[in-house]
């Protein structure tokens, strides 16, 4: 496969046609006793949406690897669906959030199976520098939470994370 160059315009914000939810919402988990199988259904996982959740146009969607690597490059959804995949079981919780942390244990936990492309697998391609420390994502999702306002979501992984095998980077989920 030909990687194409990473575009450096904002394209890439394109491809969020609306927010929608728009600002926060939670959807809370059915109680244990409701709960049937080892993987937790889609519509029994919980949902936590701080500043609203990106409706995504997948025809225009680009993952975007950059920043101190050797070999930046983008890939379309289509591309990223056809690279090496793998799945993961995996306990996923939510904590919560660092603007509003929680007073009390929150409890929002399921069971799933990721499928998606080793984020190392990606890594590789664009030959991180030595000088990287730590993986940047962001989300095409923007707004305002607890009179925060941002125009993307952002997250760092510790370089040693993002190389370990079972970091994907997911478009799957059960």
């Amino acid at each position: 496969m030909e990687l194409s160059i990473a575009p450096t315009d904002g394209r890439e914000r394109n491809a969020c046609r609306s927010i929608d939810p728009a600002g926060f919402f939670i959807r809370h988990p059915p109680g244990p006793h409701l709960l049937g199988n080892f993987i937790t259904h889609e519509d029994h996982l919980f949902q936590t949406i701080h500043m609203g959740a990106a409706v995504v146009d997948k025809d225009k969607w680009l993952l975007i690897i950059d920043g101190l690597v050797e070999r930046p490059f983008a890939l379309t959804f289509t591309q990223l669906c056809q690279l090496p995949r793998r799945s993961v079981t995996a306990f996923h919780e939510c904590y919560g959030s660092p603007l509003k942390p929680p007073t009390e244990a929150v409890w929002r936990i399921g069971n799933v199976v990721w499928t998606g492309v080793p984020l190392k697998f990606l890594l590789d391609l664009a030959r991180p520098s030595p000088t990287a420390t730590f993986v940047w994502s962001e989300g095409l999702d923007y707004g305002t939470f607890h009179d925060i306002t941002a125009d993307r979501y952002q997250k760092d992984l510790p370089m040693t994370k993002a190389l370990n095998h079972e970091v994907l980077v997911a478009y799957e989920m059960n």
